[in-house]
């Protein structure tokens, strides 16, 4: 099993008087993902900025022992914008919770 928490937000078209864009929609996602395999990481550090998260899915396969199916799996791949790196696959992925927060992640009333 394998638990990760994101802090999500939206780039508005807004500037700053730094010249900086305005992050909006501050979201901390928490998400489960089951019977994890072929878990690859690498570059965690003490900041992770992901640049991108896909999912796919990879088709049942023929289990050569036993004779029977696998069943589908997911995919999940994290692309870093800087620090952490990703790649493995799933049985399932759920999101446990999507709350509001700050920009420095944090849920008020936590």
């Amino acid at each position: 099993m394998l638990d990760i928490k994101i802090h999500l937000w939206e780039m508005s078209k807004d500037v700053t008087g730094e010249n900086s864009f305005v992050f909006e929609k501050h979201t901390l996602v928490e998400m489960k993902f089951r019977r994890v395999e072929k878990l690859e990481l690498s570059n965690f550090n003490y900041q992770n900025v992901i640049f991108e998260m896909k999912f796919g899915l990879k088709p049942e396969d023929l289990n050569p022992i036993g004779g029977g199916r696998k069943p589908p799996r997911i995919t999940v791949e994290i692309e870093p914008g800087f620090g952490l790196c990703a790649k493995f696959m799933c049985q399932s992925a759920e999101v446990l919770s999507a709350v509001p927060c700050n920009e420095d992640g944090q849920v008020s009333g936590a």
